[in-house]
């Protein structure tokens, strides 16, 4: 069927290849679409798709290796690079609706393996990690000779054939004025950092709170957009004409939409149309 939950296409991918996918925004990198069109071919680069991207130019460049796939197959489907890789919902959901559906029709029986070859994708440390430069024999000798050489002779003498003077120790007045000056400054940076540590703690917390927010608000937008989405495919199959169009009347479709708008979720709560107020006694010089 062309018009599965998002729901049930996440359980799909995480299922059939190996993935661990909580929403269909994740689909946008591309990465997921170049998987389920190599387990029918099996012949697209998977060492060079990335799957674990960090810009939006490496998402681009996993759709265009699913796009000469799509053109070495010959396969007419315009794929939609730049609304994808925003990783919204409405474009992916209706991607990787399309992308289930050329699966379900072409793939065969033929064995795929998901996690071998999105191993091939993993890029080795070591061929990325810098060299060390190791120095010189005359260059590690002339470090390791330099200081003990300069400071072999404690004095050093003149053309005259006189000594230096040696320097006098610092004024212990002054050094002791340094010590009181590094401990007061000491004792201040504590204080700061303490302070600093307090702000950065509540910071966390309200970013903590607003992540929390921003979750409940993207869960109940997609709540609500499941509803209008499966409202849609009701119309589409409708202004198309299809065999299935027939069986509806005006009750049947009213009913059919109270039941998709009024459909609740595990773990989503629809919030109250009114709050509780609480309750107010009134004496008996207020009562009328």
């Amino acid at each position: 069927m062309f018009g599965e939950s998002r729901t049930e296409l996440v359980a799909w991918i995480n299922q059939v290849f190996g993935l661990e996918y909580s929403k269909v925004e994740q689909c946008g990198t591309g990465a997921v679409y170049c998987l389920i069109f190599d387990s029918i071919y099996q012949d697209l680069p998977m060492n060079k798709v990335n799957f674990n991207p960090t810009t939006e130019y490496h998402n681009v460049n996993n759709f265009k290796i699913l796009q000469a796939g799509f053109t070495r197959h010959h396969i007419s489907r315009a794929i939609p690079v730049d609304r994808l890789v925003k990783c919204r919902l409405q474009d992916n959901l209706e991607f990787l609706q399309w992308m289930k559906k050329f699966w379900t029709e072409n793939k065969d029986e033929s064995p795929y393996d998901p996690v071998a070859r999105r191993n091939e994708s993993v890029t080795r440390s070591s061929s990325t990690m810098p060299s060390l430069r190791v120095l010189s024999g005359s260059r590690r000798s002339s470090l390791a000779n330099g200081p003990s050489s300069s400071m072999a002779a404690p004095a050093a003498a003149t053309p005259n054939g006189g000594h230096l003077s040696v320097l006098k120790p610092r004024n212990p007045s002054l050094s002791n004025a340094n010590a009181g000056q590094r401990i007061v400054s000491s004792s201040t940076l504590q204080k700061e950092v303490v302070s600093l540590r307090n702000q950065l703690g509540s910071t966390n917390d309200e970013l903590e709170n607003a992540k929390d927010g921003i979750f409940k608000l993207e869960k109940e937008r997609d709540f609500y957009f499941e509803k209008l989405r499966n409202i849609e495919i009701i119309c589409q199959s409708i202004t198309e004409e299809n065999e299935d169009s027939s069986r509806y009347t005006v009750d049947s479709l009213v009913k059919e939409f109270q039941e998709i708008l009024y459909s609740t979720e595990e773990g989503f709560d629809i919030p109250s149309a009114e709050p509780e107020l609480p309750e107010v006694k009134m004496t008996d010089e207020e009562c009328f």
